[in-house]
């Protein structure tokens, strides 16, 4: 199966919900804001019983929804970056061998499985440079949790 992996830089901020989206076209370099996008996003996180993954700052996720539809593996590799290992969606609801192998020191041999499922109401803002370049994507998210053994 192909894979996609690649550094990302991401860094979250909580607001209380009543807080508006500034002004981002006045930042350096911004010519313009994109209108924005809505997407509702649904992600199972897998996990073992004893949240081993969570423990060491790894995700493993089924996130549909979005442009990015498929399964998620991140790996921290340092302050606001991580690698991100991604496979197609597929129609499978457990975890691609190939990305429980990369884990596998981890998890060793302990079962995973579901532990949370997010469903996230995420507004999209691109912020456009010279020639419509995307110089970065700011994402206001509203989002309801779930975890193992829970009702939606």
């Amino acid at each position: 199966m192909a894979t996609d992996e690649h550094v990302e830089f991401e860094r979250k901020f909580d607001v209380d919900a009543g807080v508006e989206v500034p002004d981002l076209s006045v930042l350096p370099g911004v010519v313009r804001v994109d209108t924005p996008v809505e997407v509702v996003l649904s992600a199972t996180y897998f996990d073992t019983p004893e949240l081993r993954l969570l423990s060491r700052q790894m995700t493993l996720r089924r996130r549909s929804g979005g442009l990015d539809d498929g399964w998620h593996l991140k790996i921290p590799m340092g302050a606001d970056q991580r690698e991100e290992v991604r496979l197609p969606l597929g129609t499978a609801e457990t975890p691609p061998t190939e990305l429980l192998a990369r884990v596998r020191g981890v998890i060793r041999d302990a079962p995973v499985a579901p532990a949370a499922v997010l469903v996230t109401r995420r507004r999209i803002h691109r912020l456009l440079g010279d020639a419509d370049v995307v110089l970065a994507e700011f994402c206001n998210d509203q989002v309801q949790a779930t975890t193992s053994g829970e009702s939606p």
